[in-house]
């Protein structure tokens, strides 16, 4: 019972994200997936809140796609600090989609939704047997 409230309770806001930033958050996000999960992040600063929030919650949903549509395949987490703009890409080798055979479902919008509500932009590029990239970007985050 104790560890199903912590594993819902993480889910809702992990504590790793408060206090240790994006690059945390993700890797332990990636542990509990269980699937491989590799997150790279070099040097990048802390944002406002809100944009952190934004960006591990699109992320989260990225892993959650490429767990129910990219088969057992590893899937790459990337987050860069341009000086700028706070940079993301969840990536996998696994199925693909054609965009334009494909609705895109409340998952997608949602990202894009999360991530154009502090000021950034997602976009999702995929192809049948070549995997799926979803990349986002979020100018001027706030650094702290």
């Amino acid at each position: 019972l104790i560890d199903g409230l912590r594993d819902l309770a993480r889910g809702i806001y992990p504590a790793l994200l408060t206090s240790y930033g994006l690059a945390a958050a993700l890797v332990s996000a990636g542990v509990h997936s269980g699937r491989p999960v590799t997150v790279q992040a070099t040097d990048v600063r802390r944002c406002k809140p809100e944009v952190e929030i934004a960006v591990y919650f699109a992320c989260l949903a990225a892993l959650d796609n490429a767990a129910k549509h990219a088969g057992p395949t590893p899937v790459s987490v990337d987050l860069s600090d341009t000086g700028g703009a706070l940079d993301f890409t969840v990536s996998d080798s696994g199925a693909g989609f054609d965009p334009a055979q494909t609705q895109i479902g409340a998952g997608i919008t949602n990202m894009r939704d999360r991530i154009a509500a502090v000021g950034g932009t997602l976009a999702v590029d995929s192809a049948p047997s070549r995997g799926t990239r979803v990349h986002g970007r979020v100018p001027n985050p706030g650094w702290r």
